[in-house]
């Protein structure tokens, strides 16, 4: 059994191992400016962000390890600590680390001004100040310790890949510009914008799409320009420090007698992909968000399991009926020697019909020779539909 190293778009196209998680609540929670609770904020942008005790659950785990396999994100004691704000010194680093400067920036131990900064951080923060990849809010403070937003850290993730703010975007509606490049997804940008809700789960995914999905302003790749760290020693950290003991992904059997429905393997002995894949469903795998103008965005989420295979995997996910781009073609890489059911999720954009009938529609998951069909129930054909 494998674990995927995907390509991804964050909140639209997710691959990651399956691991049960439960994480804190944050607070002082906004929507559109207001009050908000975390599962409001999940149910406006439809994704399985809270535990069954009402916390946050990371949703990113599988990205945060495979930065970590490449020295590009690290942990504390043990963890990953995904369902905590990201701190602005801490995205400074991060930041650093998708450049492959951390080692010049502890090197150059430039001065600074600021005197909120700790001393662990202050060679990152001089590096990046001086370098214009990020600024304080006066020359004497930095607001180190202060939550970053999600404005602010795509604001200096788009500055690490050439983007110019004030040029190529604002910095405070970053989050289009992250959006345009496919930095983000649909349902992300509607967090980042309409909510303040942003952990280091978050910021895992959107470095971990800076470095692999999404363009340069030079048109080039990140991951072809950074020399990356050789895997750290021992085994990854934990997605939250509650976890520390109990990071391993759940077992298949166990997982299986979680599920609502399930389908038989299928023996592709013979096939390009010489494994048994199954894919199975859980509880509210499929949903939908409205957007402005009246239409709607859908997610679904499924989990395959991958048998004994290294290498390339293409597949391809179609929604009918459907026109013009309800076809998605890719591919992703299996890691021989680990695995487990790996999450597959993926997004569409849907216009309503002007006759707001119920169609049923299809989702065809094909993953080699192996093919897996779902039907699903919502108003209007989706005569106008892009899977992301």
């Amino acid at each position: 059994m494998k674990k995927l190293t995907s390509l991804i778009l964050c909140c639209v196209l997710v691959f990651g191992i399956y691991t049960p998680v439960f994480a804190a609540q944050p607070t002082g929670l906004t929507w559109d400016g207001k009050p908000a609770t975390l599962a409001e904020i999940a149910e406006n942008t439809g994704y399985d962000m809270v535990d069954t005790n009402g916390n946050y659950k990371p949703l990113y785990y599988y990205y945060a390890t495979q930065l970590w396999n490449n020295g590009l994100f690290m942990g504390s004691e043990g963890s990953f600590d995904l369902d905590s704000p990201l701190t602005r010194a801490q995205g400074v680093v991060m930041t650093l680390r998708l450049l492959g400067k951390e080692a010049e920036a502890k090197a150059a131990a430039a001065p600074i001004t600021f005197g909120d900064v700790a001393e662990w951080a202050r060679p990152y923060v001089a590096y990046a100040v001086q370098n214009g990849i990020a600024s304080g809010y006066s020359t004497d403070i930095f607001g180190a310790d202060d939550p970053m937003t999600a404005a602010q850290f795509i604001t200096f993730t788009l500055r690490a890949m050439g983007y110019k703010d004030g040029e190529d975007f604002a910095w405070d509606k970053s989050y289009d510009k992250a959006l345009e490049i496919g930095l983000i997804g649909q349902p992300c940008h509607t967090q980042y914008s309409r909510s303040n809700l942003f952990m280091r789960d978050n910021a895992a995914v959107i470095a971990y799409n800076a470095v692999f999905k999404a363009p340069l302003k030079s048109g080039g790749m990140l991951k072809d320009s950074v020399s990356m760290a050789n895997k750290p020693s021992g085994e990854a950290p934990a997605a939250t420090a509650t976890l520390v003991a109990d990071s391993k992904p759940a077992t298949p059997a166990a997982f299986v007698e979680e599920t609502k429905q399930t389908t038989p393997a299928s023996n592709l002995e013979g096939s390009k992909y010489p494994s048994n894949f199954e894919i199975i469903t859980l509880d509210r795998h499929f949903r939908t968000t409205i957007l402005p103008g009246n239409n709607t965005y859908a997610t679904a989420e499924y989990y395959l399991f991958i048998g004994d295979y290294g290498g390339t995997i293409d597949y391809k996910i179609t929604v009918s009926p459907g026109a013009l781009g309800n076809t998605k073609l890719d591919s992703f890489e299996v890691t021989a020697g680990e695995g487990g059911y790996v999450q597959l999720a993926f997004g569409f954009s849907v216009t309503p019909s002007l006759h707001g009938q119920n169609v049923t529609n299809s989702i065809k998951i094909q993953v080699g020779d192996y093919v897996y069909t779902d039907t699903i129930n919502m108003a209007g054909t989706l005569y106008s539909i892009v899977i992301r």
